[in-house]
């Protein structure tokens, strides 16, 4: 366990990657512990916890359908092949290099998508620690 996995909308790293992110000075992450089914503390696992969600802002245009989830109620979208294209707007006040979306996407689970700034990109790709992640760009409109 020596790289960042995600797990629907949660990112889960190894000591060695959170000693490379905290010399990275990322800003808008902390990290929890992970704790297995007894409530014992995971060695060498952490949990990142992303501090900041992006206001609404997804592009209605892009949005193909959506459901609402039985059991919370939550909006889940559905979106047209392409970019994602979000409102710059949902991003003032916001100087963190990663954030939630307000929006869930997807028929079944409904995670949010996660964003990061180009430095956040560059400090995975740079100390290869994302070998099965995929990135894509989203349109800023």
């Amino acid at each position: 366990f020596t790289m960042l996995y995600c797990v629907e909308d949660e990112i889960f790293i190894s000591d060695t990657v959170k000693q490379i992110l905290d010399e990275s000075q990322l800003q808008g992450l902390d990290y929890e512990y992970v704790l297995n089914r007894h409530g014992d503390v995971l060695s060498n696992i952490h949990q990142i916890i992303i501090n900041n969600c992006a206001d609404f802002g997804v592009y209605e245009k892009k949005v193909q359908r959506y459901s609402i989830c039985p059991y919370c109620g939550c909006k889940k979208l559905i979106l047209k092949p392409g970019l994602l294209s979000i409102n710059k707007n949902s991003f003032r006040n916001i100087e963190s290099d990663i954030v939630k979306t307000s929006e869930h996407f997807g028929e079944i689970t409904g995670s949010r998508r996660i964003l990061i700034s180009h430095k956040f990109f560059m400090t995975i790709k740079n100390n290869r620690i994302g070998k099965n992640l995929v990135f894509q760009p989203i349109e800023l409109i």
